[in-house]
């Protein structure tokens, strides 16, 4: 973590996860709103490939370990491959988790923070998830609105790439859009 100070960028602090591991690839996807942060990890403890993500929450002086997010159920493939935060909220990628058969067509968990822990609220998928897709490779979140781009996508040619939003519809999230470049072409991810 840098803070900066007089025009200067200084380090004030080095995360780390709870029982951090060689090749673990903490820090893969960070991201931070205000006084919460969260950093990412492929690679739980132990070389698994389930991955989690951490929350820091900056108590005025220092970075504190709030809480680790996985995935209900676990054995969640590349979960934490990408993160976003806005507020309370936290919006997790898992974009080679399989569904419907579909290996690697990715997924995107919710969490919010209810003011003393944060919760997974729900499980995002596309609804048209194909094979290779790798939706939650990245992701953003702005209020009650989700981005999550899928970057194998084959709408326009192959690994094209689109990008889904989701909104926030009473308390569950549903698909409003599926983006697509007018220009976009076979391996523009």
């Amino acid at each position: 973590v840098f803070k900066r100070n007089n025009g200067i960028w200084h380090q004030t602090q080095r995360l780390f996860t709870t029982n951090p591991r060689t090749n673990d690839q903490f820090g893969l996807a960070i991201a931070i709103s205000g006084t919460v942060a969260v950093c990412s990890t492929t690679k739980d403890a132990g070389g698994t490939v389930q991955g989690a993500a951490y929350v820091y929450r900056f108590n005025g002086s220092t970075w504190v370990m709030e809480q680790k997010l996985v995935a209900a159920g676990g054995g969640t493939y590349t979960f934490g491959g990408s993160v976003a935060i806005h507020g309370n909220r936290v919006v997790v990628g898992a974009p080679n988790e399989t569904n419907a058969g579909n290996l690697f067509s990715g997924a995107a968990y919710v969490y919010d923070y209810n003011g003393s822990s944060w919760q997974q609220k729900q499980r995002l998928v596309p609804s048209d998830p194909f094979a290779s897709d790798s939706f939650g490779y990245s992701v953003a979140v702005d209020n009650d609105s989700i981005a999550i781009g899928a970057v194998g996508d084959d709408d326009r040619g192959s690994a094209s790439g689109s990008v889904y939003v989701f909104r926030l519809s009473g308390s569950t999230w549903v698909q409003w859009q599926k983006l697509l470049s007018g220009d976009r072409t076979a391996a523009d991810s």
